[in-house]
C-alpha cells in the first residue's frame, strides 16, 4: 500500500482527514495517524471487500470490520486508539447523534471508495505476494483457497455443497482458470505429499544436501530454503509424462521460478529485478536436471515423482467426477480434458491440440461401442496418456446432459462410509423425482495401494461399505463400467460394498430409480 498504491492511500487518507475535520470529536486527530490506521485496517481485512451499499450495514460486514479494526489496534500500538475508533465509526457508518445527514452521506462515499480499494490490495498482497511466500504445501496456495485445510475435509465438503445448492445452484465449478497458480492436475499431485509427510521431509533434506554443490556464486544461498521447497514441489506437480518434453519443461520451470521470485518480492521484484540472482537460479535448475550417473538427486527425484504422478492421477479422477456431479455447473479450462500439467500464466495460455483430443475421444467412443468391459482395464493400463481422464469427463458429462433436472434441481444427500477405510472415501447422492445418482470416489490412497496399482476390488476395500437410506434404489448401474449392482439390506436401510462398487475402476457414477 505504501509503495505500489501510495497515491491511492494518500487520496483516501486526505478524504478521511476531511471527515475528521467535520466531526467535533475527531478534528484533532493527526492526518498521518488516520492514514496509518487506514493502512493497518485494510491490511487486516480477511476478505477482498465488504458489501456496504447503503447506510444499513449487514451483521456480516459489521463483524468483519470489527475484527479488522481489533486486529489492527492490537498490532500497531503506535497509533492512538482514538484514530482506530474514529475509522471504525466511519467504516460502519455509525449514525452518531451529532452527525448530520450530509456528514453520513460523505462517510458513505468514503466507504464506497474504500471498498473499491481493498479488493486490489487483497489481490496484490495475498494472491501475488503471500501465495508465493508460504510454501509448506503449495497446492493450497490458490485464489479462493484457504491455507489451512479443515479438520474434517469430507464433512466440510458436504457442508459447502449443501450451502452451494441452497444459495448458488448454478454457479461454476471451476478447478482451473487462466488465473490459477497451477492447474488442477498439478495440485492433485502435490496434494499427495500431505499423505506422506515423513517421506517428503526425508527427500527435502536429502535433495537439498545433494544439490548444495550446484549453487553458484558467492554470498547468500540461491535458491534459499523457501524457494527450494517451492521448486521441488513444482517439479513434482508438473513433471511431464513424456521424456521428450523435459527440455521444454526446464525452460518453463526456469521462467516460472523467476516469476515466483519476483512476485514474492524478497530477493527480486518486477520494478527492480535482480537479474544476477535470477540467472543464478536458472543455473541451479540447469545443474540439478543434468542426466548423469553422478546426479543422485535426479535419479531419486524421478523414482519419487513416478509414485506421486500415479497417486495424483487418482486424485484427479476423483476431482473430475466430483466437479461434474456436485451442485453447480462444471467448467473445464481449455486443454484440461487430458492431464493438464501447466503452471501460472503465461504457462497456461499456450495453444491446445484440440485435434488430438477429438481423435482420442472418437477412438474412446468406438472402443466403448465394441466392448466396454475391455476398454476400462485398457484405460487403466495406459493411464499416463490421459485417456482415462477424458473418458471419465465424457461419460459423466454425457450422463449429466441427459439428466439435466437431476443435477440442476436435484437434492444433495451426503453418504457415509463405514468400515476400517471409511476415511478414504467421499460419497454423495443426487435425487430428483425418484431418480438417483450416486458418486463414490477414493481419497488418500497412498497407503492403500502399491505403486502402479489402483484402489479397486475387495483386496483393497475389504468389508467397507457405503450406507444408503431405506428409500434408495435396490439396484444400480455403473455409468462408467456398465456393471450392475445390488444393495445389501442392513438394519437402518441399504448398503453398497465398496469392493463391489469399485471392483474394476477407481471412481464410480451409479444410477438408479426408486419409482414404483
Amino acid at each position: 500500500m505504501k509503495t505500489l498504491f501510495a497515491g491511492e492511500i494518500r487520496s483516501l487518507g486526505l478524504e478521511l482527514g476531511r471527515l475528521a475535520e467535520q466531526d467535533r470529536y475527531a478534528r484533532d486527530l493527526p492526518l498521518i495517524e488516520l492514514t496509518d490506521a487506514l493502512v493497518e485496517v485494510t491490511a487486516s481485512l480477511p476478505i477482498y471487500r465488504t458489501y456496504i451499499r447503503s447506510l444499513q450495514v449487514s451483521a456480516t460486514d459489521r463483524r468483519r470490520v470489527d475484527r479488522a479494526v481489533d486486529q489492527a489496534t492490537g498490532r500497531n500500538t503506535a497509533i492512538s486508539s482514538a484514530a482506530f475508533d474514529f475509522l471504525r465509526q466511519v467504516l460502519l457508518l455509525d449514525a452518531r447523534p451529532h452527525l448530520s445527514g450530509q456528514q453520513l452521506e460523505a462517510r458513505s462515499r468514503f466507504v464506497m471508495r474504500w471498498q473499491q480499494f481493498s479488493g486490489p490490495i487483497m489481490a496484490k498482497g495475498f494472491e501475488d505476494t503471500a501465495l508465493y511466500l508460504y510454501n509448506p504445501l503449495v497446492s493450497l496456495n490458490e485464489v479462493g483457497g484457504w491455507l489451512r485445510p479443515p479438520d474434517s475435509p469430507v464433512d466440510e465438503f458436504h457442508s459447502r455443497m449443501r450451502e452451494r445448492l441452497k444459495n448458488w445452484p448454478y454457479s461454476m465449478n471451476a478447478t482451473s482458470t487462466h488465473d490459477t497458480k497451477r492447474s488442477d492436475d498439478v495440485r492433485a499431485r502435490i496434494d499427495v505429499l500431505s499423505e506422506m509427510p515423513a517421506a517428503w521431509e526425508k527427500r527435502l533434506r536429502l535433495w537439498s544436501r545433494w544439490n548444495e554443490d550446484k549453487r553458484t556464486g558467492m554470498g547468500k544461498r540461491v535458491p534459499d530454503a523457501n524457494e527450494e521447497i517451492l521448486l521441488y514441489q513444482t517439479m513434482l506437480g508438473a513433471w511431464p509424462f513424456d521424456v521428450n518434453e523435459v527440455p521444454s519443461f526446464r525452460a518453463r520451470l526456469q521462467a516460472y521460478m523467476v516469476k515466483a521470485a519476483r512476485e514474492a518480492k524478497v530477493h527480486t521484484h518486477w520494478a527492480q529485478p535482480d537479474t544476477e540472482r535470477e540467472s543464478r537460479m536458472n543455473q541451479f535448475i540447469d545443474a540439478i536436471l543434468v542426466p548423469s550417473s553422478r546426479n543422485r538427486f535426479l535419479r531419486d527425484f524421478l523414482r519419487f515423482e513416478k509414485r506421486i504422478a500415479h497417486l495424483g492421477a487418482i486424485n484427479s479422477l476423483s476431482q473430475t467426477l466430483l466437479k461434474i456431479c456436485a451442485p453447480g455447473v462444471p467448467d473445464f479450462y481449455q486443454g484440461s480434458e487430458l492431464w493438464d500439467l501447466r503452471l501460472v500464466d503465461p504457462d497456461n495460455r499456450g495453444a491446445v491440440d484440440f485435434q488430438k483430443r477429438s481423435e482420442l475421444l472418437r477412438r474412446l467412443k468406438a472402443s466403448e461401442s465394441e466392448k466396454l468391459d475391455g476398454l476400462v482395464p485398457e484405460l487403466l493400463r495406459r493411464w499416463q496418456d490421459g485417456s482415462v481422464k477424458l473418458y471419465v469427463t465424457a461419460k459423466a458429462l454425457g450422463f449429466r446432459r441427459n439428466h439435466g433436472a437431476l443435477f440442476l434441481e436435484g437434492g444433495y444427500l451426503p453418504l457415509e462410509a463405514s468400515g476400517t477405510l471409511k476415511e478414504h472415501v467421499c460419497a454423495f447422492a443426487r435425487l430428483h423425482d425418484g431418480e438417483w445418482v450416486t458418486v463414490i470416489v477414493p481419497r488418500m490412497v497412498a497407503r492403500l495401494i502399491a505403486f502402479g496399482e489402483f484402489p479397486v476390488g475387495h483386496k483393497v476395500w475389504g468389508r467397507s461399505v457405503i450406507s444408503l437410506p431405506a428409500a434408495s434404489p435396490g439396484e444400480w448401474a455403473n455409468v462408467l463400467t456398465g456393471e450392475s449392482l445390488e444393495t445389501l439390506r442392513v438394519a437402518r436401510g441399504r448398503a453398497l460394498p465398496l469392493g463391489d462398487v469399485l471392483r474394476s475402476f477407481p471412481v464410480a457414477l451409479l444410477t438408479g430409480s426408486s419409482r414404483n
